[in-house]
């Protein structure tokens, strides 16, 4: 939706400006409009494709969202004559599951053992029920319990407040069940698909910096979530795929924090949705800069307690170990470089880096000197970026422009830069 109001603000300010020029009166108008109007047929002929594209992706969505309601529950307390015990802690946490899944605003029940045991373990339980579900804790915003002593049993309300139903979460589950079919998922590699439903996240949801949006609902019927929407999306969508996949609760530069974990080929990894898509990013810009990396990357600025996996590696490393063992000359060698450079991995190898101001006074003069148009590297240093290359450029004494662009790739600093070059 975003880039479908950019293209129609474009054709806007062409037919704006096309008839503001029309008012105007001097000797070479007729030339000049005649100009402007090739270029903007030209420019519209594109900006129509486009338009068609977007239309096409919202009509899709809306297709999907059809049966997303704002309905929230019918969920009403509930009484509980299933037996529990003490002496089956198994028995009683799976108890406290199911009845979180059915998301009731409370339940009432017995359990046969001392009040002092159950007064000490519920919360513990509570806990381990929490975790076989991930979904559901994510899904609630508070519990409470009331214990009493009933003589020869135990009697527990539970009461819980959840950010959502489930009546909501039974449509998120439908709506992620379409959009894999739509998207043909399962025609692609698994490799792919996380690529693919990563980059559908970063282009439909927003963060909410509102910071009251906390669900995957939200995300998919408002496009605006917190981290935790962006979490529990992706926790589904990953799910539905068929992946092994985690939420992670921690901290990001001191700020409570939540995102995913997921395994591929007997490798987890660490997934931050939610910061491959910053607050004022272009609508269509992805972002791979937390995609799959190793514990040891991720801890730079993320921080994390709890029974969680174990990220060993990145899979920028795993594609490069997949690299080294293949044919360069077999088209899968050539698929995964074409996957490496689409994740931006291939700003990393060694024949891309320039770590200081001499290796890249050297590269600029070798380009310089071969009349190279067009030159792209990672550079080490890259807050100096624009002062070393105009620097460098200027030492050599040439006629010639050139435009830069870049971006940064890590909190490091290391920037990506793509020069193009114009002789006289």
């Amino acid at each position: 939706m975003r880039k479908l109001l950019g293209i129609l603000f474009v054709i806007a300010a062409l037919y704006l400006s096309y008839y503001l020029l029309k008012e105007i009166t001097w000797e070479s108008k007729p030339a000049i409009i005649e100009t402007f109007q090739d270029t903007m047929q030209q420019t519209a002929q594109k900006a129509g494709t486009k338009l068609k594209e977007e239309l096409d992706k919202v009509e899709q969505s809306l297709s999907l969202q059809k049966n997303l309601s704002m309905e929230n529950t019918s969920a009403t307390a509930a009484v509980s004559n299933t037996e529990l015990s003490t002496s089956d802690v198994d028995g009683i946490v799976q108890f406290l599951a199911a009845q979180l899944d059915e998301r009731s605003p409370s339940v009432t029940f017995r359990i046969e053992g001392s009040y002092d045991k159950v007064s000490s373990e519920l919360s513990n339980w509570l806990d381990q029920a929490l975790v076989m579900n991930e979904y559901s804790r994510y899904a609630m915003s508070s519990y409470s319990y009331t214990i009493s002593n009933k003589l020869l049993y135990t009697e527990v309300e539970l009461k819980t407040e959840f950010r959502e139903s489930k009546e909501m979460t039974e449509q998120v589950k439908q709506y992620v069940k379409e959009l894999i079919a739509s998207m043909n998922l399962s025609q692609y590699t698994k490799e792919k698909q996380i690529k693919l439903l990563h980059d559908w996240v970063i282009t439909h949801v927003q963060y909410d910096e509102g910071l009251t949006r906390y669900t995957a609902y939200e995300a998919l019927t408002e496009g605006l979530a917190v981290c935790q929407g962006y979490a529990m999306l992706g926790y589904m969508l990953y799910s539905e795929a068929g992946f092994d996949v985690r939420i992670v609760e921690g901290t990001a530069k001191g700020q409570e924090h939540a995102w995913n974990m997921i395994k591929l080929d007997d490798r987890w990894y660490q997934l931050d949705l939610t910061w491959d898509d910053p607050v004022g990013q272009a609508p269509d810009d992805v972002s791979y800069r937390y995609y799959l990396v190793s514990d040891e990357e991720l801890s730079k600025d993320h921080i994390w307690e709890g029974d969680y996996p174990v990220a060993t590696v990145s899979y920028k490393t795993t594609l490069k170990e997949k690299a080294a063992v293949l044919d360069a000359q077999s088209e899968a060698y050539k698929e995964l470089q074409a996957l490496r450079e689409e994740l931006g991995f291939h700003w990393h190898d060694d024949e891309f880096t320039v770590s200081a101001y001499a290796e890249l006074h050297e590269l600029l003069k070798l380009a310089v000197e071969q009349k190279q148009t067009e030159l792209e590297f990672r550079y080490v240093e890259g807050q100096q970026v624009e002062k070393d290359v105009e620097k460098a450029l200027r030492s050599l004494n040439k006629r010639l422009s050139y435009q830069m662009s870049y971006y940064e790739l890590s909190e490091q600093g290391d920037t990506a830069v793509q020069l193009t070059f114009a002789y006289s």
